[in-house]
């Protein structure tokens, strides 16, 4: 199967689907000012592939637990979104992983 992949600046709200293979340019996580060692989100500043468009990305707390490990401060991957309710992240482009579901 062949992946087509989407350009940032190509991503638009309300246009599914689409896949983007970009390189984590700077990662950092954010904690509480009220809650000592808790984690509010990580944050994330994505660079295209092709065409060096970059992206501001939020990890809520929420879901921390499921991308923590897996994104990697200049590290490519793969991330795309299918539909309202199907968000996935594949750091090796062969296998997906979905959240709560690794391979």
């Amino acid at each position: 199967m062949v992946n087509v992949y989407s350009k940032i600046s190509d991503v638009r709200v309300g246009k599914l689907p689409w896949l983007l293979k970009v390189l984590v340019m700077c990662l950092w996580i954010v904690k509480s000012n009220f809650i000592p060692c808790q984690e509010n989100s990580i944050e994330m500043v994505l660079i295209d592939d092709e065409k060096g468009s970059k992206i501001h990305v939020t990890v809520r707390r929420h879901l921390i637990h499921l991308f923590k490990d897996i994104l990697i401060e200049g590290k490519f991957f793969s991330a795309g979104f299918k539909s309202s309710c199907d968000a996935f992240v594949d750091h090796q482009v062969q296998s997906n992983i979905w959240p709560g579901q690794f391979n």
